[in-house]
């Protein structure tokens, strides 16, 4: 694990390939996006990436050439504060996906003012370097319409967190739920189910009966 975590960290701290930006900086970025095994949504409706999770990534060709990049999936990558500099290059992102980034922190929040004039959503779900000081700068993002922080462990009062955003920005809404909260509600799904399907089954045996 040690290994893994050294040779793709080693690779987020190299400069980018400049071969793969050959057909221009929205793909070359997102090329080396999906090196880090994130995913891209380019505005002609096609993720790029591994988005499936068979292990096969497809990558944006001549047929993105003129689109732009408006969501990223780097969901438990380990992109850092390097290769945000990149990713804040994509001017028309409106979806970010962070959660279980352990390397995404309050220097790589901050550096969001840089597409503030796109963002609408941002999911920072167990960003275990995070806390109140980085949350605290998303209060630039003017257009931010979704905040998902959901165990933030150096958060200490991300109920009062949420609570200042949500009046700074009237437009967002900030969603926390624990990961207790969410095995539970999980759970009372589960047994809903399986009593409506023990009900159903029920009245399927009374018909029966009755026929």
């Amino acid at each position: 694990m040690i290994e893994y975590i050294t040779v793709a960290h080693c690779f987020l701290h190299r400069s980018p390939d400049s071969r793969d930006f050959a057909l221009g900086q929205e793909i070359g970025t997102a090329i080396f996006l999906i090196k880090a095994n994130a995913s891209v949504h380019f505005s002609n409706g096609v993720w790029y990436g591994n988005k499936r999770g068979d292990g096969k990534k497809s990558w944006p060709k001549e047929e993105a050439v003129g689109y732009t990049v408006n969501a990223v999936d780097a969901k438990e990558t380990l992109l850092d504060r390097n290769g945000f500099e990149d990713l804040i290059k994509l001017k028309d992102i409106k979806y970010l996906n962070l959660e279980g980034c352990p390397y995404v922190d309050d220097h790589c929040l901050a550096s969001l003012v840089h597409i503030r004039d796109s963002l609408t959503h941002l999911n920072v779900n167990r960003c275990d370097s995070i806390t109140e000081n980085g949350l605290a700068t998303l209060h630039k993002l003017r257009k931010l319409e979704r905040l998902n922080m959901s165990d933030v462990p150096k958060v200490k009062y991300p109920k009062l967190v949420a609570a200042m955003l949500e009046e700074a920005l009237p437009n967002l809404r900030v969603n926390i739920i624990s990961q207790l909260v969410e095995k539970r509600m999980k759970k009372r799904e589960r047994k809903e189910e399986a009593e409506k399907s023990q009900g159903i089954d029920s009245d399927l045996g009374q018909k029966q009966s009755v026929s």
